[in-house]
């Protein structure tokens, strides 16, 4: 009993850290939490072995991970039929998922021991870099600073380094008050931090107030609130879009709308372009909306139709087990899961699309989540970015509302405005600094008509990606120095 009690009192930190940092995500949403969530974590940090702090972080981990995913549970129900078999996916996320933060804990706790305290920010963004674009299982999901696109006056420096900086100020916080409670520093110490922490929420204040010029275009956004994912067949969902779309389409023309803006999922073109829709196409009003192109391969496409003229945009980032499967071939027991039979095709390189008179980046679902895919439209003269969406899937779980959170993000890190639409929602409009200027109800079908001030000259900062990758280059380098150069005592 003695030992367990041991065990327990040494779990304690990493544990109420992982829930402190959960209560800051859906669905209680408490903002101020990522601030002080890893306090108790880091505090026990500095007392332990390289090799407690790997468990440590790996408990963190399993708890955050576990809480996070908690979403494939009702998913994986309501598709297979079975309450028992989501059981299975959402243990093997816990059990891998938590190695990032093992890792973490180790990097942390050597860096610690050397008193190289600035690489702790650092290692924890070149984490959630890395887990957000590991090879095949790339899922930038929980990233710390994600509940800060409710705040975005304090999200502005993303323009200079992406949310991954943010989320380095974010543990930053963190660091300096647990310093302070474990150590009781010298001021002569903590003041060089403090005072970049103080710079830094300058800067990103200073940028949140500078207007932003350009030109007003009215944008429509549309909700055909019909349920894309598991309500009704095929032939009944392209009737209900067709529909409701038709609808939408005279309410955008009434309004002297300049474009309209539809969700994924409108149609499935095996003979790609044109592609057949459930809706009339207007003749003069510019429309965007996401959909299936080609037999062999098949593409999830953006399309753009403007005056008899098609523009088209294939998806990059697919969903791991959703739009492709890893290892498809190694698994026969995923049959069970009545996974897609067969795999979408990612495009080579991302592009933007000229719809109307504006070119737009289109993120298709899932990409709303990188901030790359965003950033290189960006690079290729976008000047308003648009997320076609279908978060049907995971209605009525604690998905939707970090999917809706991405599209400030990509609008702070890329200085332009950005419109989502989706099936049943979230649907909105942010401005360039990432504030939500207009905003539906959910499973509501209706139109969201925006005059947005769309910059004349694309926007963006060419360097932003620096910080994001050079800091996983960091974590990487210093984890194999530290494993090489180890470090026997902690330095006092």
């Amino acid at each position: 009993m003695a030992i367990s009690m041991a065990r327990i009192v040494k779990l304690w930190p990493c544990v109420l850290s992982a829930l402190l940092f959960l209560l800051a995500f859906p669905p209680l949403n408490v903002t101020p939490l990522i601030f002080v969530c890893l306090i108790p974590w880091l505090v026990e940090l500095w007392k332990l072995t390289p090799k407690q702090a790997f468990k440590s972080g790996y408990v963190l981990g399993f708890i955050i991970v576990l809480g996070q995913m908690s979403f494939i549970l009702p998913l994986i129900a309501t598709w297979t039929g079975s309450k028992i078999i989501g059981f299975l996916p959402w243990g093997v996320c816990g059990f891998l998922g938590s190695f990032y933060f093992a890792l973490a804990g180790w990097l942390i706790n050597q860096a610690m021991r050397r008193q190289w305290l600035w690489l702790i920010p650092v290692f924890w963004a070149g984490i959630e870099a890395g887990r957000s674009y590991l090879p095949a299982l790339a899922f930038p999901w929980f990233i710390i600073s994600s509940p800060l696109s409710s705040w975005p006056a304090l999200i502005q420096d993303s323009y200079f380094g992406s949310i991954y900086l943010v989320s380095a100020l974010v543990v930053l916080v963190n660091l300096l008050l647990a310093w302070t409670l474990a150590k009781k520093p010298a001021w002569k110490s903590v003041a060089p931090y403090a005072s970049f922490l103080v710079i830094s929420v300058v800067i990103s204040i200073w940028r949140y107030n500078i207007p932003v010029s350009g030109t007003r275009h009215r944008i429509a956004i549309g909700q055909p609130a019909v349920d894309m994912a598991f309500t009704g067949t095929a032939d009944t969902r392209q009737r209900d879009l067709g529909i409701e779309i038709n609808r939408l389409i005279t309410q955008a023309e009434a309004q002297k709308a300049e474009m309209l803006v539809l969700p994924e999922g409108m149609v499935d073109s095996p003979f790609g372009v044109p592609p057949p829709t459930p809706f009339l196409l207007p003749v003069h009003l510019p429309i965007l909306f996401g959909g299936r192109r080609g037999a062999k391969p098949v593409y999830q496409s953006a399309y753009a139709y403007t005056e008899g003229k098609w523009e088209f945009a294939d998806k990059t980032r697919l969903v791991p087990f959703g739009e492709y499967v890893p290892g498809r071939d190694y698994f026969p027991f995923i049959a069970a899961f009545k996974l897609p039979q067969f795999d979408i095709q990612p495009a080579e390189k991302v592009t933007a699309i000229q719809v109307g008179s504006l070119r737009v980046g289109p993120l298709i679902c899932f990409e709303g989540l990188f901030f790359d895919v965003a950033y290189k439209q960006t690079m290729d003269r976008s000047r308003l970015l648009a997320v076609m969406s279908i978060d049907d899937w995971y209605m009525g779980t604690i998905a939707p509302e970090q999917l809706r959170w991405a599209g400030a993000w990509r609008a702070a890190e890329n200085g332009l405005p950005l419109v989502r639409s989706a099936s049943l929602g979230y649907t909105l409009a942010t401005d360039a600094r990432g504030r939500i200027v207009g905003e539906l109800p959910l499973i509501r079908a209706d139109i969201l008509v925006v005059d947005l001030v769309v910059p004349d000259e694309p926007q963006g900062n060419r360097f932003m990606p620096v910080f994001p990758w050079g800091s996983l280059i960091i974590m990487i380098g210093a984890a194999i120095g530290f494993k090489v150069y180890r470090k026997k005592k902690p330095a006092e």
